[in-house]
């Protein structure tokens, strides 16, 4: 049996370099969600260009010199790829981490994405990018999400 493509999610620059140091993956085996979900709106999106849109115009209105967090892997853009792989969360304790998981639920939602498998990682720290790669080797069992905790989520 052939093994699913297993990409990661984690939330922010510094917490997705630490953890392709940790796992010694490719850059994009790490899809990173660089928007700070505790900040702005956050509404019952219909579509994910009202999502994309939305959140860009919020970011644009607060900071004119931004970086578009519209790159080549972050979570918006890398929807699609996710189709039919292990998708693995991980979420630190803060609540931009905690946000990631209903969000990323709902995005791929809004996108018809259906990995093949949904899981996450937990860690008692605030963010994830505040940890060192092997701190985040260390981690407990990923706890899968099963079909009827999507409905949940």
């Amino acid at each position: 049996m052939t093994a699913l493509p297993r990409i990661h999610i984690v939330n922010g620059d510094s917490a997705a370099g630490s953890l392709r140091r940790a796992l010694g993956c490719e850059p994009e085996a790490v899809v990173v969600q660089q928007d700070v979900l505790s900040c702005g709106p956050l509404r019952p999106y219909e579509s994910i260009e009202q999502w994309n849109s939305e959140r860009w115009n919020f970011w644009m209105l607060d900071d004119r010199d931004a970086e578009d967090p519209r790159h080549e892997l972050a979570l918006p853009a890398n929807l699609r790829r996710l189709q039919g792989c292990e998708v693995c969360l991980w979420l630190g304790a803060g609540l931009s981490d905690q946000l990631l998981l209903p969000s990323t639920v709902r995005l791929l939602d809004l996108a018809a994405v259906e990995p093949a498998q949904l899981s996450l990682l937990d860690f008692d720290a605030v963010g994830l990018g505040a940890l060192q790669p092997d701190e985040l080797r260390r981690h407990a069992p990923r706890q899968n999400i099963e079909a009827d905790g999507f409905d949940e989520l």
